[in-house]
């Protein structure tokens, strides 16, 4: 395994798991994102269980006030199997 995942990778092993084309597991993975940055730029958290939130948040810093990141806090549950 590499030190990189990328989303072709994920949309790999979907496809792989349930059968799917390259081009369907693709076009899910990218569908489950878009929704995720749709609902961030509404103002709502995106809360996946056993995974973690993700936030909007702004940056106040003088050269880049107003520019927003994501903020992630991953669930108890990843820790833990994180730091197995």
């Amino acid at each position: 395994m590499t030190d990189k995942i990328y989303k072709k990778d994920l949309a790999e092993r979907l496809a792989e798991e349930f059968d799917l084309t390259q081009q369907d597991a693709i076009a899910q993975t990218d569908f489950i994102f878009e929704q995720m940055i749709n609902y961030l730029q509404k103002g709502c958290n995106v809360t996946i269980t056993n995974f973690g939130n993700f936030s909007l948040k702004e940056r106040n810093q003088k050269d880049k006030e107003g520019i927003n990141y994501i903020n992630f806090k991953m669930a108890k549950k990843i820790k833990e199997q994180i730091n197995k």
